[in-house]
């Protein structure tokens, strides 16, 4: 059975569209500036809404993006290398009607610029994209005074597999997979390179699969299309979460330490497919530790680096934490959306950020903040921070109508409290996470867990090291893992915010390889 660290999924919920008004405007200058301005363009999408978003390092007046549905230069507006059907221009959405620059206006769409960042959130029925999986080109553009400037073509492909559901070893002598559906396929695929050769093996996906599950069944590669019988293995879909469960590592060649293999994930129906990026498992002799980020920094301007640094971390970065305004703020904010989309879809969940001020807080508005980290971000975990450390019973009854609150709206979304220092056992009922370490590692040095945590798995509790010189950052890893803690993040940052920045990249690739070591 996948473990609480695996399960992180959840149905990302419709963003927020405001139907907002404006006026039509003229066509840009015909001469497009060289490429200067516009980078960090992407889209994603989920099951209802289409996600844009790039970059800029100055302020423009008009903020555009052509869609070319069709992928047809010879029809639409001609632009870059596109023909566009449709035109986002700033607030509002237009079809190309006609020839030339001749557009109709749709309707107005959530439309937000912040730190230089544009980003827009729409119903994919709004520009035809119903279809999965489906693909359009998309071209980016600004302008000011007749001055433009314009990205090269991105091709936006709809998906339908969501992320896969990164595994990793709760023992020795088996693994499980699974990957999250947006849609319901026939047949349902995980394709092993164990020797991580993409000239042996099947070809599919970048790699070279020595091994295939399909349904409940293991097959080994025989040669061109063919596949010989291995086992079968345990197989189930639920509410959109595919899984394989206890696979034999021996039955696939895997069970030496440490070892790794890729892997690609695929779903089909009726002659088409879609096949998730290439993954690389891990195997290690123990839990592997992951790095999970209070990741308290703004998607834009210095922070879009950082987030960048994170997700090319995948899968050793396990969890991030996105906190727009000491919650989910007051509306959805089009900048996290789409972050946390992007980031998903590297195959790092998204935990939603909610405080409790000690138990001071009222339940009404925590539960109003679970529910717009839900709605707004289609997060797959809640944080719950300034949490109490006492066994009192209103305090415990507290966390728990939390603890029970989330878990009503979904059983097998995970949720992390943070006491941020040793907490009896009593708070194990109502977290599937607990920080029992937020502190410096000149006070991590001498600390000791209370005992008790011993009796839980690894994956159960979190520590956060801050203020951590790069000669103490081995030691620091090495104690954790001593002290049961299967959760990670240590940092050189320092108070009064250690998590708004990640370390230099020296430092960041040392705590991810002494994590897995």
């Amino acid at each position: 059975m996948l473990q609480v660290k695996k399960i992180f999924w959840s149905a990302r919920l419709l963003a927020l569209l405001a139907l907002l008004g404006a006026l039509f405007v003229m066509p840009f200058s015909a001469s497009a500036a060289p490429l200067r301005s516009i980078t960090s363009y992407q889209a994603s999408n989920d099951a209802s809404n289409v996600y844009y978003q790039f970059q800029v390092s100055s302020s423009w007046s008009l903020y555009r993006v052509y869609i070319d549905t069709d992928q047809s230069t010879s029809t639409g507006f001609a632009v870059g290398t596109i023909g566009a059907d449709y035109l986002l221009e700033n607030d509002i959405l237009y079809q190309h009607t006609g020839s030339g620059w001749s557009w109709t206006q749709v309707k107005g769409v959530s439309h937000q610029v912040g730190n230089n960042i544009a980003h827009w959130a729409l119903a994919r029925a709004d520009i035809g994209e119903t279809a999965t999986p489906n693909t359009t080109d998309l071209i980016f553009q600004v302008e000011t005074s007749g001055t433009t400037e314009t990205s090269s073509k991105y091709t936006h492909t709809f998906t339908s597999i969501d992320r896969p559901v990164y595994t990793s070893d709760y023992d020795t002598a088996s693994m499980d997979y699974g990957f999250r559906q947006k849609v319901s396929w026939t047949t349902n695929r995980v394709y092993i390179d164990t020797d991580q050769n993409a000239s042996t093996g099947y070809s599919v996906g970048g790699i070279g699969a020595d091994y295939k599950l399909e349904g409940c069944t293991l097959y080994h590669y025989a040669g061109g299309s063919n596949w010989t019988f291995v086992r079968t293995v345990g197989f189930d879909v639920t509410n959109g979460l595919v899984t394989w469960s206890d696979v034999p590592r021996s039955a696939i060649g895997e069970s030496s330490l440490p070892n790794s293999a890729d892997l690609v994930f695929q779903g089909a129906s009726s002659g088409s497919s879609e096949t998730t990026r290439k993954y690389t498992q891990k195997y290690s002799n123990r839990f592997s530790q992951h790095l999970a980020i209070p990741s308290y920094f703004y998607p834009g301007s210095t922070g879009a680096a950082y987030w960048t640094q994170l997700e090319s971390s995948a899968p050793n970065v396990g969890l991030a934490v996105i906190n727009p305004d000491n919650g989910p703020g007051s509306s959805a904010q089009g900048v996290y959306v789409i972050q946390a989309a992007s980031t998903q879809a590297k195959g790092i969940p998204v935990f939603g950020y909610v405080r409790t001020t000690y138990g001071a807080r009222s339940i009404t508005d925590v539960k109003a903040d679970i529910d717009h980290h839900f709605a707004w971000y289609g997060v797959e975990g809640i944080f719950v921070d300034e949490v109490t450390n006492t066994c009192a019973t209103a305090d415990i009854a507290y966390y728990q109508q939390i603890y029970n609150y989330i878990k009503g709206i979904n059983a097998d979304v995970p949720v992390v409290i943070n006491p941020g220092t040793r907490v009896p056992e009593c708070y194990a009922s109502v977290g599937d996470i607990i920080i029992n370490f937020e502190d410096t590692y000149a006070n991590y040095v001498n600390w000791q867990p209370l005992g008790w945590e011993y009796n839980y798995p690894e994956e159960m509790f979190w520590h956060l090291i801050h203020t951590t010189n790069t000669s103490d950052l081995s030691n620091a890893i090495a104690l954790a893992k001593q002290r049961n803690t299967g959760w990670i993040y240590v940092t050189s940052d320092i108070l009064p915010n250690p998590w708004d920045t990640l370390p230099t990249s020296t430092y960041w690739s040392d705590e991810i390889n002494l994590a897995w070591q």
